[in-house]
């Protein structure tokens, strides 16, 4: 709970980093074909948990609302893109670790 509340000042440490972090983010963020990288792409499953935990944030009533959104938006938006794009193993229907040499998933 402590770190929560330390979260919660706009001045913290921990939010200055989030704050970075999502903007980083956001610049190079592709919107056409989400994901945050030309090609080839990858999955990268630890900035879509990124977005995730900073969508949690919000719903705890950080300042982040606008900006928490934004992060939900490109994490779904990306992991849709992925799995309308085919990767995903056929048998085990499971993603796969690869790279794609195109821009489209």
């Amino acid at each position: 709970m402590q770190q929560r509340a330390h979260f919660q000042r706009r001045s913290s440490f921990a939010y200055r980093a989030y704050d970075a972090a999502l903007k980083s983010l956001a610049e190079s963020y592709d919107e056409e074909h989400g994901g945050f990288t030309r090609a080839p792409k990858f999955p990268r499953p630890a900035i879509l948990n990124f977005l995730f935990r900073v969508y949690g944030h919000r719903k705890e009533g950080l300042e982040l609302n606008e900006k928490a959104t934004k992060a939900m938006d490109m994490a779904l938006v990306t992991l849709t893109k992925m799995a309308r794009g085919g990767i995903y193993d056929h048998i085990g229907r499971s993603s796969l670790l690869l790279s794609l040499p195109h821009v489209h998933w």
